[in-house]
């Protein structure tokens, strides 16, 4: 079987973070089908007008295009890179098609604005395709919520889910946000991929202070100024415990670690980091801290219970699906006083927590294996509906 993947987000030489997970997904298809990922990106600090690089890892090709930013004033700048990414969009599929010929079934990865291409291949060659999604523009106490964004927006995301043959959500709690928001289109959860041979369960060597992490992008949707007024409670109450906060810090965060004073000794700011240093970190912590205003299903998160972490985190999105009494503790968003509590919580019953199976849990559910399988069987029964 040939799938064809349209992405809105994926990684590249300007941003190597933005849609990892969409690649992880990726390799995980490609152990059993081939795919081949098309993605297209408007930059502004590209030199040249496009640049075009070509990977490929045994069943999985990637095409990256990324093409210059109009310096056009606004909105003008706009319409043409709207143009520009579609003409551009349109010559690599043809180019595709002449080479490989027609593709079983495409998939979009984030509706807006690959989904547009997949309307594209659909009507020209009815070619089916399904939709993964992992925006939190779906929930609605994000400040980009769906609800506000344009009528033209709106109407364009409904056509691409309306024409879907599957929608794949992140979590089972996007997929009912996406039904009733935008379209009540069929949904099958597919969670995010881990790399089990990082996130894997290793005995702790530290004994002399318990450590929480917390990973992310640092910023409003992720509350770390919450973590930290809970954290400097903790110190209060407790010796040799400390906490790593690990992502691109501001001045402003690490002068609120310290007008909390929160010993320096108990907190590191170590910046941000790659993907395989975060599995470094998760080998170093005894427990992982998420506090988030609003979520769907951070990776983060089952990094960390695939390294046997167990969790603390805030009650939103699909966060609860994966996180129950057995592997950590739910509290309610922007609840410093409940987030403190769950962190003594955690300390003094820590020894309740069978880490070996956090961890083995989390890797059967997680797994390369596990998705690839997932999602080359939801391509066998699309493709075979159409039959």
């Amino acid at each position: 079987m040939k799938a064809l993947w349209l992405t809105s987000w994926y990684p590249h030489k300007k941003d190597k973070f933005t849609g990892d997970f969409i690649q992880r997904h990726a390799f995980a298809t490609s152990l059993y089908t081939q795919v081949q990922v098309i993605h297209v990106q408007v930059v502004d600090e590209l030199v040249e007008k496009i640049d075009v690089s070509h990977t490929e890892h045994k069943n999985l090709k990637e095409h990256i295009i990324l093409l210059k930013a109009s310096k056009m004033l606004f909105p003008f700048n706009k319409i043409a890179d709207y143009f520009n990414y579609f003409r551009t969009y349109k010559k690599y599929i043809n180019d595709y098609l002449q080479k490989e010929g027609r593709p079983d079934i495409a998939h979009v990865h984030i509706t807006m604005k690959a989904g547009l291409i997949a309307l594209y291949l659909n009507k020209k060659l009815n070619i089916p395709f399904v939709v993964t999604e992992h925006w939190t523009i779906y929930t609605s106490n994000a400040p980009d919520c769906i609800e506000n964004r344009s009528i033209l927006y709106r109407y364009l995301n409904r056509r691409v889910l309306k024409k879907a043959s599957l929608l794949l959500p992140d979590s089972a709690d996007l997929g009912v946000n996406i039904q009733k928001k935008i379209y009540p289109v069929t949904s099958q959860r597919v969670i995010n991929v881990v790399d089990t041979e990082l996130f894997h369960y290793s005995p702790k060597l530290n004994t002399n202070e318990f450590i929480f992490l917390h990973v992310s992008t640092m910023n409003g949707q992720k509350n770390p100024e919450g973590i930290l007024r809970a954290f400097s409670m903790l110190c209060k109450e407790m010796q040799h415990v400390k906490l790593y906060m690990v992502g691109p810090v501001t001045n402003i965060l690490k002068a609120l670690a310290t007008s909390l004073q929160i010993p320096p000794s108990s907190i590191e700011f170590p910046g941000e980091v790659s993907y395989q240093k975060v599995s470094e970190y998760m080998q170093l912590a005894n427990a992982l801290v998420m506090f988030s205003n609003y979520e769907n299903m951070p990776c983060v998160i089952l990094e960390a219970l695939c390294s046997g972490l167990p969790v603390i985190s805030s009650n939103v999105g699909g966060i609860a699906e994966i996180i129950n009494e057995s592997n950590g503790y739910l509290v309610s968003s922007k609840n410093e006083q409940s987030l403190y509590e769950a962190m003594i919580f955690l300390l003094k019953n820590y020894q309740q927590f069978n880490l070996v199976k956090i961890s083995d849990d989390a890797s059967n559910l997680s797994s390369y294996k596990t998705i690839g399988k997932e999602i080359t069987e939801v391509y066998g029964k699309v493709v075979a509906s159409l039959i």
